[in-house]
């Protein structure tokens, strides 16, 4: 197995102690393979292994465990933990208050307050006020939060959005499963399970209160609502 930091540019140091920078044991252009306590921030081209302490700064890839208040790299392989996690792309756990990956999430993101990546490949799961917000997803969201504060918001998803006790809406197209009080897309593929159920084209079947499909000759049904097919061009 090749030692990680051998592949690295430059200087790496096993351990790294930081103030606040430039105050830190070593520049910051070094990488760290090993250990790096934070005291208030640290800020390092790469790190691998434990990332722990207030301010958590990688300027490019960080692989392991970040445990702070804030988390911050480019490019994550391993496990966040803290506040606020915000990284490029992940693969692995976001855990925290504040969730964001930029560009990609690959794994889990765990958030109280808000989950957010403009593409998603495994599921947000969400637990307080707000919710979960991606562009595209190919997994799921899941929503367990304080009745009618919490939502699930997706451009495009192929899956399963759940919020029991709030909001479910996509965009464009739903594949798979909306399970909340109110669910909406403007093309569902699918099953949606809510007191009101909302889609511009349905293909598969609606179950609720209210149930609209608008291509329909007619509309809203109460209870339960079926549909074939796509809308002809």
């Amino acid at each position: 197995m090749v030692f990680p930091c051998s592949a690295v540019a430059g200087k790496w140091t096993p351990f790294q102690a930081a103030i606040w920078p430039p105050v830190q044991l070593f520049h910051e252009a070094a990488s760290v393979c090993g250990l790096r306590l934070n005291l208030g921030q640290g800020r390092n081209e790469n790190v691998w292994g434990i990332d722990a302490g207030v301010i958590n700064t990688v300027a490019n890839r960080q692989r392991g465990l970040q445990a702070g208040l804030l988390n911050q790299s480019e490019d994550a392989v391993g496990v966040s933990l803290g506040m606020a996690n915000y990284t490029k792309q992940v693969k692995g756990l976001q855990a925290g208050l504040l969730n964001a990956a930029r560009d990609h999430a690959a794994g889990l993101q765990a958030g109280i307050i808000l989950n957010h990546s403009d593409y998603v490949r495994g599921m947000q799961v969400h637990a307080g006020i707000l919710g979960n917000i991606a562009d595209q997803v190919a997994g799921g969201q899941v929503g367990l939060s304080i009745p009618l504060l919490g939502f699930n918001f997706a451009q495009n998803i192929s899956g399963i959005q759940a919020a029991p006790l709030g909001f479910n809406h996509v965009e464009n197209t739903a594949q798979g499963f909306q399970l909340a009080l109110y669910n909406s897309a403007k093309q569902m593929r699918g099953i949606q399970i809510g007191l009101v159920n909302f889609s511009g084209d349905l293909s598969g079947i609606q179950i609720g209160l209210f149930n609209k499909v608008e291509r329909k000759w007619l509309p809203i049904l109460p209870f339960i609502n079926m549909d074939a097919g796509p809308s002809e061009q």
